[in-house]
Formats: C-alpha cells, sequence, structure tokens
C-alpha cells in the first residue's frame, strides 16, 4: 500500500511534477516526518449562503481561491513574504534540532579574514 500525498496523488505513484513520483511510498512518509513538506494546516472561512450555493454550483476550490487571492496580497508586500520565509525556515531548524553557537558568524567572518 502506499501513502496518500496532500495532493491525493499516491507517494509512490504521484503526478511527474510530484518529488516523489518515483520514489517508494515510505519517501513521502519520511520527508513528512522531517518536516521537508509544505503543512497545509486548516483554516475556516465563513461565506454567505448566495456566495457558498454559488461557488458549489461552480465546483470552484474555495481553498485555491484563497490561496491565490492571498499570494496576489503578499507579492504587494514583499517584506511579508521575506518574514514569512524566515520565520518557516527557522520552525524548520528548530524542527531539525540544528543548534549553532550563538558567536558562530563573527568567527566565521574572523576564519575568513573580514571584520
Amino acid at each position: 500500500s502506499t501513502t496518500p500525498s496532500p495532493t491525493g496523488n499516491s507517494a509512490a505513484t504521484g503526478s511527474a511534477s510530484s518529488p516523489f513520483a518515483k520514489q517508494p511510498a515510505y519517501a513521502y512518509a519520511y520527508a513528512y516526518a522531517r518536516g521537508m513538506l509544505m503543512r497545509m494546516p486548516n483554516r475556516t472561512i465563513y461565506l454567505p449562503d448566495d456566495l457558498d450555493a454559488a461557488s458549489r454550483r461552480l465546483g470552484l476550490n474555495v481553498s485555491r481561491l484563497a490561496q491565490e487571492a492571498i499570494a496576489e496580497r503578499v507579492a504587494e508586500r514583499p517584506e511579508v513574504a521575506v518574514e514569512v520565509a524566515v520565520d518557516a525556515a527557522m520552525q524548520r531548524i528548530d524542527r531539525l534540532g540544528i543548534r549553532w553557537p550563538d558567536d558562530a558568524l563573527a568567527v566565521a567572518r574572523a576564519e575568513a579574514g573580514e571584520r
């Protein structure tokens, strides 16, 4: 049996765009456990009844629409994108248990002969 991916493709036979398209099923589980895959937290949104009915009738992917709208707003504020990327990297570093000495940058600069 294979591990399903968040996109609905199996990990062993994912789409060509999947990083696990040719990987065994355990590769997806390993990457997920190591924090290498993007998390998709659940968020609740509220729609008026008429918009909910219209979105269902049109077969709209409300999640995708929300993601695209947010991405457009972030594109208008690149500093937010940088802050989010740094926060995500720091969280991955914490999950992986990576610890650097507080003076690591100063030591590296000294070794390179920089001030």
